[in-house]
């Protein structure tokens, strides 16, 4: 049994990442000024590479045994798409593999592509496969499939590539036992199966050098590459772990975005020592849940930052608000929780993730919407589906100023920061722009997909009610058109 599809939902995930993409494109994440703005249509699609890909290298970079047997504008799209995703290696010189393995791939791809790999110093290597001009042409072919499975009695991992028909049944050609595949092509095109980047599962737990062969993955190095103090998740390593959300993290994180900043020994002790000093204020609970229904009564306008630390295998859950102090959940093995004042370790946790990324997490106030909206701007990604079932992106962007509307939506979102939290499964795609009338302003995140979602600066999610409730409000940017 298949325990990963990558393209589970295969269509659907393509065109939500289509629309994250227009998201930034078009008018950015910012609020339109003036009258309301009517919904946009667009087809743009974003690709593999395709905002930066440099130009064909002027070397050769990989040593194809029969490059003869491949079109030749196959073998500069394979030379394009390794020269881009090592320009994220800079560090990391790449030379041509001389190892056997290209054979050994070609053999289980039943001949029908060349393979040729580049290796670094540090172990690093994949490979690329390029289909040769003989291979068979599949006339039913409607969009690529790739998949993984383990065989009884085994600890490797089996990929299988294949594709489905228009019909949505799947034909397995190939199986490759302990390489990932990037797909480099267009899933849903008649090239799909032109070209492959295969990497060993020995580089499974290296983040930075897997996201280099994808396009969102090169966005979220260029994200952390833009704040010094973030790193990659590396597992076991005592680190901070905040929700972050902006217009950067949304070209390739549709959720709350988790940013790591990794702690040296030095940094981990001076942790524990502050951890320390609470340790009389300590309360037992028998669950998480438990340890907030206590602290909401304690001290209601209390919520969780968004903010934890990962120290010595335990996690610390930082909380507090524009209106209380710090407070730590901390959660042992059994799932039993205990809970502290952090009068110390509260500010100094938050002042390295303002450091990282200008944000102070301890801002939030559940009587934010009692000062009066003077302006809300919305900008709203969805699909349409046609008739045909085919889907049109679509971007809804409307700016509201009537005093009725705006009260309306004071109260729904008012309402909703002052229940409970819920950090749902959907896509946080839509962006509200808020303005009250002493100029202070606040970003949220609105959950796409009929989900009924928020997101308090991207960090604290809470449920409103109805989205048709918020869809009333804001008529233009969230109207669903009929064919």
């Amino acid at each position: 049994m298949k325990r990963q599809r990558v393209d589970t939902g295969r269509k659907r995930m393509g065109i939500m990442m289509g629309v994250l993409a227009m998201t930034i494109c078009i008018g950015g994440c910012s609020g339109t000024e003036g009258k309301d703005t009517p919904t946009e249509r667009t087809t743009e699609s974003i690709g593999i590479g395709q905002a930066t890909a440099p130009t064909a290298p002027e070397k050769v970079l990989f040593s194809f045994k029969e490059r003869e047997r491949v079109d030749e504008e196959l073998l500069e799209e394979c030379d394009v798409f390794a020269s881009l995703a090592e320009q994220y290696m800079e560090d990391t010189p790449f030379m041509p593999a001389e190892d056997g393995q290209a054979e050994n791939l070609e053999e289980q791809l039943s001949g029908h592509y060349e393979v040729a790999g580049r290796k670094a110093e540090d172990g690093r290597e994949y490979y690329m496969a390029v289909r040769r001009r003989d291979a068979p042409v599949y006339e039913d072919l409607d969009e690529l499939s790739v998949g993984y499975v383990y065989r009884a009695g085994s600890v490797e991992e089996v990929c299988q590539i294949g594709y489905y028909d228009g019909d949505a049944k799947e034909t397995v050609l190939y199986e490759i036992p302990g390489y990932i595949v990037e797909s480099c092509m267009d899933r849903g095109s008649e090239s799909a199966l032109d070209m492959f980047c295969l990497i060993p599962q020995s580089a499974s737990e290296d983040g930075v050098f897997l996201s280099a062969f994808q396009e969102n993955g090169r966005k979220q190095l260029e994200f952390i590459g833009m704040h010094p103090e973030l790193s990659y998740h590396e597992e076991g390593k005592n680190c901070i772990v905040f929700y972050y959300q902006d217009e950067d993290t949304l070209a390739f994180y549709p959720e709350p975005y988790p940013c790591y900043i990794h702690l040296d020994e030095g940094e981990s002790e001076k942790i524990r020592t502050l951890l320390e000093k609470g340790q009389d204020q300590k309360q037992g609970f028998a669950d998480h849940r438990e340890a907030i229904e206590w602290l909401r009564k304690e001290a209601p306008s209390v919520r969780t930052t968004g903010a934890s630390l990962d120290l010595d295998g335990r996690v610390y859950e930082l909380l507090g608000s524009r209106d209380g102090g710090g407070y730590v959940i901390g959660r042992e093995e059994d799932m039993a929780c205990w809970l502290m004042r952090g009068e110390q370790i509260y500010p100094y946790v938050l002042d390295r993730i303002k450091e990282a990324v200008g944000k102070d997490y301890g801002d939030f106030t559940d009587n934010w919407f009692d000062g009066g909206l003077v302006k809300a701007s919305l900008v709203f990604p969805r699909m349409e589906e046609g008739e045909d079932g085919g889907w049109t992106p679509m971007v809804g962007r409307q700016t509201i100023t009537e005093a009725e509307k705006l009260e309306r939506l004071s109260k729904l979102l008012g309402n909703a920061i002052r229940g409970h939290e819920a950090l749902n499964g959907c896509p946080y795609v839509g962006v509200l722009e808020l303005e009250r009338e002493d100029g202070e302003t606040l970003q949220m995140f609105v959950a796409a997909d009929s989900c009924d979602s928020i997101t308090y600066e991207g960090r604290i999610g809470f449920e409103y009610g109805e989205q048709q409730e918020l869809a009333e409000i804001f008529d233009e940017a969230m109207r669903q058109e009929t064919r």
